[in-house]
């Protein structure tokens, strides 16, 4: 059965860059690709997945932003996600 990995990722660009390194490096995989938290919580509950690679900041617009830790918080209270592992991503800097 092919592992299932979810990027949550905002840029274009990063999202086709890991999709494309995954790919690489698990050709079988199935990668959810999602540039916002619009439909992500669904699937993530009716499928479930292996990894989690999450942008920490997912809106660009708002000082401060952490929405991508917010969301592995929320998930981390479903069991079966209790111990999933996390990589997070982030190509921006915000002090």
């Amino acid at each position: 059965m092919p592992k299932k990995i979810l990027i949550l990722e905002d840029n274009e660009e990063m999202s086709k860059f890991l999709s494309e390194l995954v790919k690489k490096i698990l050709p079988d995989v199935e990668l959810f690709v999602f540039p916002s938290m619009t439909g992500v919580y669904e699937v993530v509950m009716n499928t479930y997945m292996d990894l989690f690679l999450v942008d920490v900041i997912l809106d660009k617009s708002v000082p401060g932003d952490t929405s991508g830790i917010r969301f592995v918080e929320k998930i981390r209270g479903v069991l079966k996600y209790e111990f999933t592992p996390v990589i997070f991503i982030t190509s921006l800097q915000d002090p």
